[in-house]
């Protein structure tokens, strides 16, 4: 699902559109049609959605959500789909944090060598 060249307008819509599905498929207004699939589905494109907007904590909080339930289904087929996507969200964030790791190194080595 290619979600990256989405004018905001657009981004809006399907974001509305997803939510929307969600309250839906969970039942919200009637419990005994709720569709824990399709609950899933649309949880995890949410989840997909803000990964391409680089909103990594709503991403991460979706498609956690869009995993557990497919988890409890169980729903293996669903499930894969959203620990990888899970890993393609960590990775950026993984990657930000060892540059700054890095930079902090180099800092203490800065004040280190200014010591003598």
């Amino acid at each position: 699902m290619r979600l990256r060249n989405l004018s905001d307008a657009q981004y809006q819509q399907i974001e509305s559109f997803l939510n929307e599905t969600i309250e839906q498929a969970g039942g919200k207004k009637d419990k005994k049609l709720r569709d824990l699939r399709a609950e899933s589905y649309a949880l995890g494109y949410l989840g997909k959605l803000y990964e391409d907007r680089k909103q990594w904590d709503l991403a991460i909080k979706t498609t956690q959500k869009g995993l557990l339930i497919a988890q409890s289904i169980p729903a293996p087929d669903i499930a894969y789909q959203w620990q990888w996507q899970l890993g393609r969200i960590y990775k950026p964030i993984k990657a930000k944090q060892v540059q700054k790791d890095f930079q902090d190194i180099k800092k203490a080595r800065e004040a280190y060598g200014g010591a003598f």
